[in-house]
């Protein structure tokens, strides 16, 4: 916010200058981030980790199901390193370019003149959007594990159905947990679906109203940021 704010452009600023989606981009990242902490928030203080990834569950699942489901668990965030890792490297290249050309103007009583302002400016942006995408993307992979998990149950549910050892009691016992539980996470994340579909729909049409509106030129220099929100999103 502070960075979006403080940005000076010259008069003299040609069409193309960085700062054309710059805060088009830094609105919609910072509304989603803010969804997906209070969603966070909100899990872990009503249910906890244990609850919310239905791990206190898994002691009436099959050993085969317990295994996926760890599997599943160890490459959690790994998904999220893969995501995150080559937005970065494209964040850092464009913020490179942004603040080598930028003014940052901030009141003397807040920073004096011999503080080298754009290098400090260019690692809190960085930084700031290493956590807000970070955090988004957390809720999305906590909703991807629970629904790894049914996916793995529903699996199990297929075998009993082929296994004529099994009772019809038992088959009716574990679709009625697969669906309760379903139900549960349906209820917990609808929220922040449905805030986040809303909030990336219009900033998306923003984008495009923006991008198809105008006819100066679209590159990396004055819409990188529009590149760097797409790779994560």
């Amino acid at each position: 916010m502070v960075s979006s704010l403080s940005i000076r452009v010259p008069s003299s600023a040609p069409a193309d200058y960085p700062i054309s989606y710059n805060k088009l981009v830094q609105l919609p990242e910072s509304v989603l981030a803010l969804i997906a902490f209070f969603t966070l928030f909100r899990f872990f203080k009503r249910y906890g980790l244990r609850q919310l990834l239905f791990l206190d569950d898994l002691q009436e699942d099959s050993l085969l199901i317990r295994r996926g489901y760890s599997r599943e668990l160890d490459k959690a965030f790994r998904y999220l390193a893969w995501i995150l890792f080559p937005s970065f490297i494209v964040e850092v290249a464009h913020k490179i370019i942004f603040f080598s050309t930028v003014k940052i103007s901030l009141p003397c009583n807040v920073c004096p003149g011999n503080i080298p302002v754009n290098p400090i400016m260019f690692v809190l942006v960085l930084a700031s959007w290493v956590y807000r995408t970070g955090v988004f993307l957390l809720v999305c992979v906590l909703f991807r594990l629970t629904c790894e998990l049914q996916i793995l149950r529903f699996e199990g549910l297929h075998k009993l159905f082929d296994g004529c050892e099994s009772g019809a009691g038992v088959i009716f016992k574990e679709h009625v947990r697969i669906k309760k539980q379903l139900s549960f996470t349906s209820h917990r994340y609808r929220f922040f679906i449905i805030s986040c579909l809303v909030t990336i729909t219009v900033s998306q049409f923003g984008s495009l109203w923006l991008v198809l509106g105008f006819n100066n030129e679209k590159n990396f220099f004055n819409s990188g940021d529009l590149v760097v929100r797409g790779l994560p999103f």
